[in-house]
């Protein structure tokens, strides 16, 4: 109908009706043209973009110029300042889509941003393929921020309620380290880790190092060594144990470093130990174990000892003290008789208190004053769990638990428990709670002594392992 009113509305006035054209109107209808249609005009095709190369871009890390094709290592507790510089005035949101999520982006203008990314990102380098200028006439092809962290660890502490009702790390109070070591010992207190590189690193590298938590600094650990570091530990919250050639304690800020005992006579110790409260070490060999008193320095044997067998298990799997340091229990194996056992021995007396049958994969200690065997399961293939015994250094078995890397809080209500297959994860469960689902999180977990659990993530990819 409205395509039909301006003709009736023309007929209207051609036949002279002013009613049918209404009052609202006085004018005449425009006379009408009679001229030629004007062709239309043809379309311009749009030119296609400009494609300008990654290499366009300039980029800085931290003040220093990043090329395309190399790697910014970072380090440090800082986050990461990432300053991109473009060629043209550049379309914000088509650059921003591909930005760490964890990042802050701050523009300058439309061709220069800063990126601020914080140390506990994961993963920290990224890409920005094809972004658009602000005007669509160019496109900026692919570059590549290559960002690579220090090998460290990002420490978060939580109770095991926090765990069990879904929390996760790192959680807003984490502590990054930076570190490649080997083995980690937190302090009893969990206030300071103590790490170290051992066996095929010579005693008194970088990556011997005491890290305080709350000062977020470390210090380096130095003594007269001339072989490899075999086991560094905590002797209570105040005094670190090393054991090498020779046996040396150290304050907790690394001085006051101080020979124990030379061991002159003996070559260095396979595996070693040291006792809960931090009154002895224990130290051993193929066909002897000696206690070394870290107080007065003397040391005396333990007869009948035999640690022949090579067994596929790291050194500090061999021992496991009692919490009163009055009975070890030590894995023994001789080369006449490949199947190893677990001897405890009353240390006053020399006794043999009980032998247990098994211990190919080793003794450990457990913070309730007990210790575990892992043994065979009888599972197999990608996934196959260990069957973990506990024992209580009478000689009596307590418990049985299927799991990878076992291990109970000091109450003994708790269990935590490791991944498969060399993925960082764990788990944890309530053992009062019968029913209860088993509480997976990411990182590796470890006890402190007063019941809270270490978790450890490693975003530069480092690989360590976490010891009570």
């Amino acid at each position: 109908m409205r395509k039909l009113l301006p003709l009736v509305v023309a007929l209207a006035v051609a036949c002279g009706d002013p009613a049918s054209v209404g009052s609202a109107t006085t004018a005449s209808a425009p006379p009408v043209s009679t001229a030629s249609p004007t062709p239309t005009a043809s379309v311009t095709p749009q030119a296609a973009p400009t494609h300008l190369p990654g290499t366009a871009v300039h980029l800085t890390v931290n003040g220093a110029d990043l090329a395309q094709g190399g790697t910014a290592q970072l380090d440090g507790d800082a986050p990461a300042l990432i300053a991109i510089a473009f060629p043209v005035d550049m379309d914000r949101a088509s650059v921003e889509r591909w930005l760490p999520r964890s990042g802050s982006v701050s523009w300058n203008d439309d061709r220069t941003l800063t990126l601020a990314i914080p140390a506990t990102e994961s993963f920290p380098a990224f890409k920005v393929p094809e972004s658009l200028s602000k005007d669509g006439s160019a496109v900026v092809d692919i570059f590549f921020v290559n960002l690579s962290p220090r090998p460290s660890l990002v420490v978060s502490i939580f109770s095991a309620d926090e765990l069990l009702a879904g929390a996760h790390a790192p959680r807003d109070s984490a502590v990054r380290i930076a570190s490649g070591a080997e083995v980690l010992r937190f302090s009893p207190d969990g206030a300071k880790v103590l790490m170290y590189q051992a066996s095929d690193m010579p005693f008194g590298d970088v990556a011997t190092r005491i890290f305080d938590l709350a000062s977020r600094s470390s210090i380096a650990v130095t003594a007269p060594a001339k072989g490899p570091l075999l086991v560094a530990a905590w002797a209570g919250n105040d005094r670190v144990v090393l054991v090498g050639d020779s046996v040396w304690t150290a304050a907790k800020d690394g001085t006051a470093v101080r020979t124990v005992s030379e061991l002159r006579g003996l070559a260095a110790p396979k595996t070693a130990a040291v006792s809960p409260a931090g009154n002895y070490v224990a130290l051993g060999w193929a066909d002897k174990v000696a206690i070394v008193d870290l107080r007065s320095g003397s040391m005396r044997v333990i007869p009948d000892h035999h640690d022949e067998c090579d067994l596929p298990i790291q050194p500090l799997a061999h021992f496991a003290w009692s919490q009163d340091e009055t009975r070890l229990a030590t894995l023994e194996c001789a080369t006449s008789a490949p199947t190893p056992h677990v001897r405890i021995t009353d240390l006053a007396s020399g006794r043999t208190v009980s032998t247990i049958e098994g211990g190919d994969l080793g003794v450990f200690s457990l913070l309730t004053g007990d210790f575990a065997i892992a043994k065979e399961s009888g599972e197999h293939g990608e996934g196959s769990r260990r069957l973990f015994v506990v024992y209580s250094f009478g000689g009596s078995e307590k418990a049985r638990y299927l799991g990878y890397a076992v291990s109970a809080s000091p109450n003994g209500r708790y269990l935590l428990d490791g991944s498969c297959c060399a993925g960082e994860g764990s788990g944890l469960t309530d053992l009062a709670a019968p029913g209860q689902p088993h509480i997976g999180f990411g990182g590796s977990a470890t006890w402190l002594r007063d019941g809270r659990v270490v978790v450890i993530m490693r975003p530069g990819g480092s690989r360590s392992s976490v010891v009570p």
